[in-house]
């Protein structure tokens, strides 16, 4: 079943292209708001109504009925809504950044104004230089020449544009006709062949230089107003003012006052301030030269303004682009890229060829030898289209290049750029521009054709419009197609059935063709549906051609080859059609003294044999793979031999050569399949993302292509992927082969074609070699097997019960959060338990299924659909194709359930062994993100005969939705030397409410202050939760970050620096999915064995279930009482043992617990250091000395973490190794460790920082002694007299990795120096966000933020990022996507912000060359050091003032986190009203605990059922409180709540009564 077209919206009027909008309701559905109001088309947005639009045509004059396009509207756009193509040059009544924040597209129409406005520009500079106001009034009112003045010539003048863009430079070509000289300023210089002569001056300058000054620029907040009295009073005395850009663009009243002194001559404006209203001043001034805005006023640009629209509006769609995106816009992550193009000298052999974007990741390079190839990177916009020429010759000047191969893009056709090649000295590699031209235009060719006697389709020259079109149509007889001469590539063709059709078709082709191929040429031919597409390939050198026999393509959609095949299975019982056919292509060939490599493309008739000549495509073809490999020829190779004779002063390969080359015949068969990044079950919708994995057949088949894991796809340009070719003796055994190179391919993360080819290879009518260019219509229909997300829910991810390979190293576990539910559900449709599913929470998914699938819904209860219809949870439900599943919102707010799919999610990528995402860090899953609309996932194709029976567990199997205990056991930090007596049983007994803003990451609880065992972190920091940086227990541990705990679920990070009182048993894990805002809940702490016995009675609990799905059997009347124990374990056994060490002076242990499934080892020594951490490192590797399996180590500064496999070892036999490794230990450590020696660029006072720091002051804390300025802060808290000794200290400090860890590979540093021993608090609260490479300082740690994500350390400067999670950049390791290693040194060479940036661009380029060396790391050597730097009276004095400092500091920082928190109760959002529930009227509530983001409806609104009336944020989502049946009608007589207000579970949130009829 094919989707529904995409919808797309007309909001206002369209004056002369309403047939072309007409037109477009052959691909789309056209919605229309042609008039309303602001309140109307805001309800439709909330309603539903344009839930499918994909973008929409804005006429400029649709503020009436809309209002202007700002961030209200914008926001209340649905989710789809992704493109807004804007009627008009100006674009100030369209808010981009809030379209930029939601991530939709913006096109504006520049380039459709540019020759109106300024021949208008012209009109009204020679009007005021020529004074005509006052004899053009004087004439109509029978005065003559009343009183005129003497005006100016423009002769001599100089022109001073504000603004150099299109309309500008369409101005300086015209006022260069006068003799004017033309200076100009813009936000950046042009490109010198855009000057045109032009000189380019600063603002200033121009002010003070123009005789005539005109504004040609876009109206924003930062050009409102850009000429005012400071500027007009800088202009040439006697300036003439043009304006006809944007009113308010100068102010008004002071363009009046300068006029009235004589300092401006006269003005010539066609826009003004506040039009239709214009300044007294101005209308009562004869020296004012004024027309009402009529810059675009005339025909052919207004309906050239509405199709630049309509195409805007339509390659968004189609193609995912927008032909003028707006300037705010380019360059953008999300908006269109900037393409890199390869341009080679000299090659002796190509394997492959490669392209690629800016900053799209590892360049691969080819494996050539010998070989010279010079990769340069071209940047311009999609409205520059796919070839930049004068960028590229520009390039290839300076860089003495010699030849240029352009591939087969876009530019291997283009006459014009092949000649300028030419022209510059360099070898074209490719055909000579003249028989590039004259293949190009396609009736040129026709007529070439028909000179050489071969048959042409019955056609058409040069068509002049629609009706001479639909008259030789007529004549020819239908079906006919319409081509673009210029076209090619399957682009610019339509096919017209009936002579309605043709109308629309011509002007769709002429557009086209001139949009992509600069030629607006369009001819028509006679259409045979029943035919084939064979081309034959030929190689010329300029008197000589051979072939390499014929290729069938006739396999297409859309006219875009899909497979092809050589040699054409239609022509191999028909030789002597074959022969005339390579005959007629060598003809033309020879007609035209053809060079290099070219495609004669015919059209053959299925029935007669008939063939008629189609094009010749002027370069390699994309399938020139198949005819390599069948005639054993490397067209590459030999299209850059005959360069080179070229080059050389040769016309071609000498002819001898060449006819030896001719075969008769092929060897075998080849066929080639293209792999797309594109949809099949969606109407071949294009995609983009990063490839998360990628894998081919390893033998038999060769595969061309450019993507590697990391690289980025973009939407804006071809989305074709890889060629996979298979070459065998027989079409059979090709067949065969192809069949398992595709089964063989995977490109996981990205939605691709893989299984619409691996279908259309496997399908009888493929098999039977007649393939006609109608296949796809007529002969095969496709059934995909997958689901598409309509509607993704709040926050739906992938999730897999199944441990990552990779522990440690900053890497969550990640995996379902209600593992428990996720089980069942898997088990509900036979899967095994570790199968990926959904994790849906709060909000359900939407979803289309395209094939049968067994399905079922395990977790807290929600709402559940198919096709509309109830359903029920814990069930098995088999869904048919086309149907629509829809999961509701959770009846317990907040709740997590699982969908799980029988067979799982086969095209979710794995990442380090697991399929889950990590969405807070944009790991795994599916691009690392939640669900989107649109997204695509395959699943298994279930046989009719393999259709289970529906099934319904019972509710005694049914685990609890509410959760009130959680399972604890204590530890690690709950002992004396952290908590109190008192403290503990505050922890133990109090009931914790669950914060509104828990998610996946943490988990946080509100309740009672607890008593501390001290008052200072001591190294860790100033507030008694801190400690120095340990590796954390998680997920499962109860996080103190300051007075409140935070409880880790499965994307908790892994290390840090404060303390965890007690820590979740494995077994009550999957109770962290049960909970949700405002839920209460205890911690019940219980012993080890307990621990351990609840894991096995969960065990049987899942053994239950089991037996029931397969048997119907039950043998447990309460199963349910399984998953509850009785003991507890009031009193902390926190720490396990104490291990003092044998010798003097040694350091000693302390072993505590950390759950059932991990155990910390403190190293406790006077000082935290470098002896800790060789100590840590030697326990570490004495304890895996032992050989012991299923534990790992994690290593930090002073402590190690044993995390154990709790099936197969126990915690007595970790104490026992930890106790053995302990007394094995001694001066017989390895003292020499390899390491690596890292220097990386830094740079200070970045302006990101001072963005993020200003960012928390506003919104988290103003007042801490770390604001504004974190480096003053750690100056201060030093005793360092100025900022710039803490970056002295950075410059010349070497820092050991001591640990990796925390959240993606971040490295722990820690100075090798004592003068460098720097010391701060960290962050109270921590901030929500850390600029990538960012060094970090906190407690006396230093690291590096390997990415965005929250943090605590103080922010000193900017280096690399230290994470490449595909681990491809130069200085990454193989699968490790960290780069520091324990014990490798990291020093710093300073770099300024300029280069910095050119940096920070290559690092995402994947070019940046990371400075490493292998070395050795010497314990005992630094120890030594260590010491004695240690005692030297510099130190000393530098801790003793250290040590002031920071007491001084932290008393400071007590009283301002005092008047912070007293300022903070003081303004605490409002909670709701409790006096609401005494008013009478119809109420909606608050369905949960969370604040009020944002409130949609207003006093007087009627509801509408399904209206989304308040939006609340909580759990970090925004989850929308939909009006109900019983709301539907009714009018909003108050809201009772403001935003910001917090609210709870039945908090009335609006008051409704009966309307005013």
């Amino acid at each position: 079943m094919s989707s529904p077209p995409p919808a797309v919206l007309l909001i206002g009027n369209l004056t002369h292209s309403n047939d072309d909008w007409n037109a477009l309701s052959s691909k789309y559905t056209l919605l229309e708001f042609r008039k309303g109001t602001r309140a109307q088309f805001l309800e439709n947005c909330r309603n539903g109504t344009y839930a499918a639009v994909r973008g929409c045509y804005r006429s400029n004059s649709s503020v009436a009925v809309t209002g202007p396009f700002d961030k209200e509207l914008v926001d209340a756009l649905p989710e789809a809504w992704k493109f807004v193509a804007h009627n008009g040059a100006g674009y100030d009544n369209v808010d981009v950044d809030a379209c930029t924040a939601r991530r939709i597209a913006v096109s504006s129409t520049p380039v459709a104004v540019d020759d109106a406005t300024a021949d208008t520009a012209i009109f009204l500079l020679l009007g005021a230089l020529r004074q005509a106001h006052e004899p053009l009034v004087a004439l109509r009112e029978g005065r003559w020449k009343g009183r005129s003045r003497l005006g100016r010539d423009p002769r001599g003048k100089t022109l001073g544009i504000l603004g150099m863009g299109g309309i500008g430079r369409a101005m300086a070509h015209r006022a260069r006709s006068f003799g004017m000289d033309i200076i100009y300023h813009n936000r950046r210089r042009l490109d010198p062949a855009l000057e045109k002569g032009a000189q380019y001056v600063p603002f200033d300058e121009l002010l003070a230089r123009s005789d005539v000054l005109s504004l040609n620029l876009a109206l924003n907040a930062q050009t409102r107003h850009i000429v005012a009295a400071p500027e007009l009073a800088k202009t040439k005395k006697g300036v003439v003012v043009v304006n006809t850009a944007r009113g308010a663009l100068i102010d008004e009243a002071d363009l009046v006052a300068a006029l009235e002194s004589g300092q401006v001559s006269a003005v010539g404006l066609d826009v003004y301030e506040n039009e239709p209203a214009i300044h007294p001043g101005l209308v009562g001034n004869d020296r004012a030269f004024l027309l009402p805005h009529l810059g675009t006023s005339t025909y052919e640009t207004q309906r050239g303004m509405e199709l630049l629209v309509l195409k805007n509006l339509e390659t968004a769609i189609d193609e995912g682009k927008m032909l003028t995106l707006v300037n705010e816009q380019k360059g953008l992550e999300w908006a269109p890229k900037e393409p890199t193009l390869a341009l080679s000298t000299s090659v002796s052999r190509t394997q492959a060829c490669y392209s690629t974007e800016k900053d799209h990741g590892h360049i691969p390079t080819c494996d050539l030898d010998p070989v010279f190839v010079c990769i340069i990177q071209i940047y311009f916009s999609v409205a520059d289209g796919y070839y930049f020429s004068d960028a590229i010759l520009d390039i290839c000047k300076k860089r003495e290049i010699e030849a240029v191969f352009p591939g087969y893009g876009f530019l291997s056709e283009n006459a014009e750029f092949a000649r300028r090649v030419h022209e510059t000295g360099m070898v074209f590699v490719g055909p000579d521009s003249e028989a590039i031209h004259k293949m190009g235009l396609k009736h040129v060719a026709r007529d070439l054709a028909t000179a050489a006697g071969i048959p042409v389709i019955e056609g058409s020259g040069l068509l002049r419009n629609a009706d001479e079109s639909l008259s030789l149509a007529r004549d020819v007889g239908f079906p006919v197609m319409l081509k673009a001469s210029g076209g090619g590539g399957g682009m610019g063709q339509q096919v017209c059935w009936t002579e309605d059709d043709v109308p629309a078709a011509f002007a769709h082709v002429e557009s086209r063709s001139k949009e992509l191929f600069d030629d607006s040429g369009v001819f028509l031919e006679k259409y045979y549906p029943a035919s084939h597409h064979i081309e034959v390939q030929v190689f010329g050198n300029g008197s000589e051609v051979v072939h390499f026999g014929e290729r069938e393509c006739s396999i297409q959609r859309r006219r875009q080859k899909v497979i092809e095949e050589c040699p054409s299975p239609y022509l191999v019982d028909k030789p002597e059609v074959r022969e005339r056919l390579i005959s007629s292509a060598l003809t033309l060939a020879k007609t035209i003294k053809y060079i290099s490599a070219g495609t004669v493309e015919f059209l053959v008739d299925d029935e007669t044999g008939d063939f008629f000549f189609l094009e010749m495509n002027t370069r390699l073809q994309v399938e020139h793979g198949i005819t390599e490999l069948c005639y054993d020829v490397d067209l590459v190779t030999l299209m850059l031999r005959q360069a080179g004779y070229q080059f050389s002063g040769v016309c071609g390969i000498p002819a001898d050569e060449l006819l030896k080359l001719q075969v008769k015949s092929p060897n075998g068969v080849a066929i080639e399949a293209r792999v797309c990044c594109e949809n099949p079950a969606d109407s071949f919708m294009p995609g983009s993302g990063h490839v998360q994995s990628v894998s081919w057949p390893n033998e038999n088949a060769r595969v061309d292509t450019w993507i590697q894991p990391g690289t980025f796809v973009s939407p804006y340009f071809d989305s074709l992927l890889a060629k996979v070719i298979v070459h065998c003796s027989t079409r059979d055994e090709s067949i065969t082969s192809m069949q398992q190179a595709l089964s063989a391919s995977k490109v996981g993360g990205l939605v691709t074609n893989l299984e619409f080819l691996d279908s259309i290879v496997r399908s009888a009518a493929f098999s039977c070699g007649r393939t006609l260019t109608t296949f796809l219509d007529t002969q095969y229909t496709f059934h995909p097997t997958g689901i598409q997300i309509i509607d993704p829910g709040a926050f739906t991810t992938v999730q897999q019960a199944k441990p990552r390979t990779r522990k440690g190293y900053g890497i969550p576990a990640s995996g379902p959060m209600d593992d428990l539910s996720a089980t069942i559900a898997n088990l509900l449709v036979g899967n095994p338990v570790d199968t990926e599913c959904l994790e849906i929470t709060a909000l359900g998914p939407e979803v289309r299924f395209y094939s049968t699938c067994a399905v079922a819904v395990a977790g807290s209860p929600f709402s559940i659909e198919v096709d509309g219809k109830p359903r029920e949870m814990w069930t098995r439900i088999i869904i048919q194709p086309k149907k629509i599943f829809k999961i509701g919102a959770s009846t317990t707010p907040g709740g997590r359930c699982y969908l799980a799919i029988k067979g799982g999610l086969p095209s979710v990528p794995e990442w380090l062994g697991s399929k889950s995402t990590t969405p807070s860090l944009a790991l795994g899953g599916l691009q690392g993100r939640p669900l989107r609309p649109g997204d695509f996932l395959d699943v298994k194709h279930i046989e009719p005969s393999d259709i289970p029976e529906t099934y319904q567990l019972p509710s005694n199997l049914i685990p609890p939705a509410d959760v009130k205990s959680i399972y604890v056991m204590h530890g690690p930090h709950d002992s004396d030397d952290y908590i109190t007596a008192a403290g503990r049983q505050t922890i133990y007994s109090s009931e914790w409410a669950v914060d509104y803003n828990c998610n996946r990451t943490g988990i946080r609880l509100l309740g009672p202050q607890i008593e501390w065992a001290r008052a200072h972190g001591e190294e860790g920091g100033s507030h008694p939760s801190n400690v120095v940086d340990y590796p954390y227990p998680s997920p499962g541990g109860i996080n103190w970050t300051g007075d409140s705990p935070v409880i880790f679920p499965q994307d908790a990070p892994g290390l840090g620096g404060f303390l965890c009182s007690s820590t979740v048993v494995s077994a009550d894990m999957w109770k962290l999915g049960k909970l949700k805002p405002g839920d209460k809940v205890r911690l019940t702490p219980v012993s080890y064995e307990s621990a351990r016995e609840l894991a096995k009675r969960k065990a049987k609990f899942v053994e239950l279930v089991v037996s029931h799905i397969s048997t119907g059997a039950l043998d447990n009347d309460n199963p349910i009482s399984l998953l509850v124990i009785e003991e507890e374990k009031p009193d902390t056994d926190a720490i396990l043992a104490r291990l003092e060490s044998n010798s003097s002076g040694g350091p000693t242990l302390t072993i505590r617990q950390g759950g059932d499934r991990f155990i910390i080892v403190d190293i406790c020594s006077q000082k935290i250091g470098l002896d800790t951490s060789a100590t840590a490192n030697n326990l570490s590797r004495a304890i895996q000395s032992f050989n012991k399996s299923g534990i790992f180590i994690h290593v930090n500064i002073s402590s190690i973490m044993i995390e154990y496999e709790i099936e197969n070892i126990g915690q007595s036999d970790i104490l026992r190794a930890i106790t053995g490794a302990f007394q094995q230990m001694g001066a017989s450590e390895e003292s020499r460790l390899p390491s690596r020696r890292f220097l990386l660029p830094i740079v200070f006072n970045h302006p990101s920082i001072r963005d993020v720091e200003n960012r928390y002051m506003t919104m988290q804390r103003d007042k801490a002694v770390y604001v504004p300025d974190n480096v003053a802060y750690v100056q201060e808290n030093n005793g360092l007299s100025s900022r710039s000794d803490v970056f002295e200290i950075l410059r010349n400090t070497r820092f050991l990795v001591v640990t990796v860890g925390f959240m993606t590979g971040l490295p722990l540093l820690w100075p090798l120096g004592p003068l460098a021993r720097l010391t701060s608090q960290k962050y109270n609260p921590t901030r929500l966000s850390t600029p990538p490479g960012t060094i970090g300082l906190g407690g006396g740690m230093f690291c590096i933020y390997p990415a965005d994500q929250p943090g605590g350390y103080m922010m000193l400067a900017k280096s690399i990022p230290v994470w490449d999670m595909y681990a491809l950049r130069p200085g990454f390791r193989t699968d490790k996507p960290w780069l520091c290693e324990s014990f490798d040194t990291v020093e710093f060479y300073e770099v300024s912000l300029q280069e910095y940036t050119e940096i920070e661009r290559q690092f995402e380029a994947g070019t940046y060359e990371i400075k490493v060396e292998e070395t050795t790391f010497d314990i005992q050597a630094e120890l030594v050091r260590e010491h004695e730097a240690s005692k030297l009276p510099a130190a000393i004095q530098f801790r003793s003032q250290q040590k002031a400092a920071e007491e001084q500091m932290r008393l400071r920082e007590e009283q301002l986190l005092g008047e912070w928190q007293l300022h903070q109760e003081k303004n605490r959002p409002a909670t709701a009203s409790l006096d609401s529930d005494t008013k009478p009227g119809v109420k909606i509530s608050s369905p949960q605990v969370g604040k009020v983001w944002k409130v949609h409806v207003k006093p007087g609104e009627v509801i509408e059922k399904g209206m989304a009336v308040v939006v609340l944020e909580a759990m970090k989502m925004e989850i929308p409180v939909i009006a109900g049946e019983a709301h539907d009608g009714l009018a909003v007589k108050e809201v009772l709540v403001d935003e910001g207000t917090l609210v709870s579970p039945g908090t009335l949130l609006i008051l409704l009564e009966e309307p005013d009829r």
